[in-house]
């Protein structure tokens, strides 16, 4: 990694590839995983077997894959109850710009991962392999369409399904464009799904939300999206790797999204020098972190996303926001005010990018947790003046809110502290959140249950409790307690 000074700007080093003693955390997403091995070993209808890893570039999603591939390679062993053992194989789009459905590209698809297969197989089952490995010479040539070298490819895995259970892991697959991923159904996934003995894995930076096919679609797909890692993984990760840092602080600075923990571990050691790293230096020397977050802001939004200019700098505006609600927009992108059609716009282009879905649980826009905070702490450094004024603007948005729709407006509540607490500096925020409160937390606005709600989520966000001042953050929880008080005594003397 080095510092180009001639524009204060920095080369980030590549994005670590996988190595097995360096792997952390993803404890879910693998105990996913065992419980569908767990079923097919012991022949017993699997669960979903498709599963759909989706997230952010840098959130370990090959990662995950590859330490799949090593957990359940060839020849697995056999647990108490159980008759077949698993093999694994890796197909890989990383290695396409972009995908297409020929005879050429789905051999150089298929190739390696037949080539492992025969590395995990017992001798007897060697030989049909090679004899896969020259159709995949003839398809090279020409002399063997796409269709016909997929259908082989995924009849000799299912002739292995009585004895195995195969995971068939396919890693990038953002780069396969609709058409090829129909053909790709058609001649490789739904054979292999329709079995219910193959356990299918996609690893992309987008959910796989529609699948063509019936056999597909009938036998469903788990979506889970690859989140950050906890503050302890990150840990565990940067002492892996070698860097010889408290984990626990670079955390601060890349929100465990694990490439950005590996950039900002480096940049710490660079900026350290030598010296003692705690909280006290990276306090006193985050400006000097700013170039690594602009560069790693740029890979994330530009190199590995390709988003427009345009689009990027909506999304730092957006970044502020914790649920991106379209009735926010006006009031953090005021210059296109009054055209309800250009916001509703922005927000199919911003969703068509891997930096922005729909959450329907929500009802909200969603960013990336890691990316939105990462976005934050750059502007926080670079432009403290822009960030406390996006807050401020936020905050205008959420009190709108809460008072045209004050009943039981808990997690409203919540995020209009959330921005005060950062567009407003010590004393000013005590009293804008002091002021508030009194306004909205009055007995008609509040149900028992909202008020229980409210204390509940004030305790459990991490992130409001790391935005307000300590002394602030505890007149709030005693308003808020009190209130409490004041509403169950309310509706006692009413029963």
């Amino acid at each position: 990694m080095t510092l180009t000074k001639e524009d204060n700007s920095v080369i980030i080093p590549d994005k670590r590839g996988y190595v097995e003693k360096e792997f952390v955390g993803r404890d879910q997403e693998r105990a996913v995983v065992a419980e569908r091995v767990s079923q097919a070993k012991r022949k017993e209808k699997i669960g979903p077997p498709i599963l759909n890893f989706w997230g952010i570039e840098g959130s370990g999603k090959s990662w995950l894959l590859r330490h799949l591939a090593g957990c359940y390679r060839g020849p697995g062993e056999l647990g108490e109850g159980e008759c077949r053992r698993t093999f694994t194989a890796i197909l890989d789009f990383k290695e396409f710009e972009r995908f297409e459905w020929t005879s050429r590209d789905v051999a150089i698809l298929l190739k390696p991962a037949i080539e492992d297969i025969s590395q995990q197989l017992p001798e007897p089952e060697i030989e049909a392999f090679s004899e896969l490995l020259a159709d995949v010479e003839a398809a090279k040539d020409g002399e063997m369409t796409a269709d016909k070298l997929a259908q082989a490819f995924a009849n000799r895995i299912v002739s292995l399904t009585e004895e195995f259970v195969p995971l068939i892991l396919l890693d990038t697959i953002e780069r396969v464009p609709p058409g090829a991923l129909t053909e790709l159904e058609l001649y490789l996934i739904e054979p292999l799904v329709r079995t219910d003995r193959v356990i299918l894995i996609t690893a992309g930076r987008h959910e796989v939300a529609r699948w063509r096919r019936f056999a597909v679609r009938s036998r469903q797909s788990e979506p889970i999206q690859l989140k950050s890692l906890s503050p302890e993984d990150t840990a565990d990760q940067v002492d892996k790797q070698g860097f010889g840092l408290p984990g626990e602080l670079v955390y601060d600075f890349s929100f465990g999204l694990a490439y950005a923990s590996q950039v900002m571990a480096a940049a710490i050691r660079d900026v350290s020098n030598g010296h003692t790293v705690d909280e006290s230096f990276l306090s006193e020397n985050a400006h000097r972190l700013e170039p690594w977050l602009a560069a790693l802001e740029k890979h994330l939004l530009q190199d590995a996303s390709a988003v427009s200019p345009k689009l990027a700098d909506d999304l730092r505006a957006l970044c502020v926001l914790r649920a991106i609600h379209e009735g926010a927009l006006p009031f953090l992108l005021p210059e296109m005010k009054g055209n309800d059609e250009a916001y509703r716009t922005l927000l199919d282009e911003l969703e068509a990018t891997p930096l922005l879905w729909w959450d329907s649980q929500q009802g909200t826009y969603q960013m990336p947790e890691s990316l939105r905070r990462l976005l934050c702490l750059r502007m926080w450094l670079k432009e403290t003046e822009l960030f406390e004024r996006r807050h401020r603007q936020a905050a205008e948005y959420y009190l709108e809110i809460v008072k045209k729709n004050p009943y039981d407006s808990g997690l409203y509540v919540l995020e209009a502290l959330y921005h005060m607490a950062y567009g407003y500096g010590g004393d000013q925020a005590a009293e804008k959140a002091q002021a508030f409160l009194t306004e909205v937390l009055k007995p008609d606005n509040f149900t028992v249950g909202g008020v229980e709600l409210l204390l509940e989520q004030i305790q459990k966000d991490e992130e409001l409790r790391l935005a307000l001042p300590g002394p602030v953050l505890d007149q709030v929880t005693e308003t808020v307690q009190a209130f409490d008080r004041d509403v169950r005594r309310m509706r006692l003397s009413l029963s």
